[in-house]
């Protein structure tokens, strides 16, 4: 069919003993589309709450929101059977997660499609407060000093992974 709609199927049977005729209403229904979300890149803190319905818009495109749904996962077998759905506000881990996006018809789940999209989620760094950095002008007094930002990485960093953050 063409178009989604309610429909009339009729079946004509002919054999030896004659036609017979067998009417049936059907329904088909409208295949919705996944629109790609593209991939993210966040800063937080562990255990930040992240809102997945801020991609619902871009997922259903112009697609209407009265006729379909959308939902997250975090596996593609999840995703096609509809199970451990994601709440909207969703907290993440440190590194890498991929969300499963699927769009699905309100009045007939089976008709679906599945898109995915990268949430990489990067611990939110300090910067501490730092101790004035003091210094005494030397001969020629001509107001210019040299001093090392570089001292006071460990300072600002404070508890941090100097390995974890660039200064």
């Amino acid at each position: 069919y063409l178009s989604p709609g309610n429909y009339t199927v009729t079946l004509n049977a002919v054999g030896t003993n004659g036609t017979i005729s067998k009417s049936r209403a059907i329904t088909i229904y409208a295949s919705p589309i996944a629109f790609p979300v593209p991939n993210k890149n966040i800063c937080g803190t562990e255990g930040m709450s992240y809102n997945l319905a801020q991609h619902t818009n871009t997922v259903r495109g112009s697609q209407s929101s009265s006729v379909f749904g959308v939902s997250y996962f975090l596996t593609i077998d999840n995703a096609t059977t509809s199970t451990n759905a994601l709440p909207e506000n969703f907290v993440l881990s440190l590194g890498t997660t991929t969300v499963y996006a699927k769009i699905y018809n309100s009045a007939n789940t089976n008709c679906y499609s599945i898109t995915s999209f990268a949430i990489d989620f990067f611990e939110q760094p300090i910067a501490n407060q730092l101790v004035d950095y003091v210094i005494c002008e030397n001969q020629p007094y001509d107001f210019k000093e040299q001093f090392d930002l570089q001292s006071k990485n460990i300072e600002l960093l404070g508890m941090q992974s100097a390995s974890d953050f660039t200064i």
